[in-house]
């Protein structure tokens, strides 16, 4: 799951055009602090989290890969 959060403002999540097809809508993301329920489009491979870090720790434009919706 890749999360974006606007200083002051809203929070967005990350979704890409390849739902999986073994994490359906509903699938619960077990944290510590609490569980998350994902829609099967906002699992992301570790290359693709790693990839969109970079670009945001560099300033450079997100991969075009990754879209963004407001996080429920």
């Amino acid at each position: 799951m890749i999360e974006r959060f606007e200083f002051g403002g809203e929070r967005w999540r990350g979704f890409h055009d390849k739902p999986s097809p073994v994490r359906p809508d509903g699938t619960i993301l077990v944290f510590r602090a609490g569980n998350i329920p994902m829609l099967s489009d906002e699992w992301f491979m570790a290359d693709q989290v790693v990839e969109v870090f970079l670009a945001f720790l560099g300033g450079a434009p997100y991969p075009p890969f990754i879209h963004w919706r407001l996080a429920k």
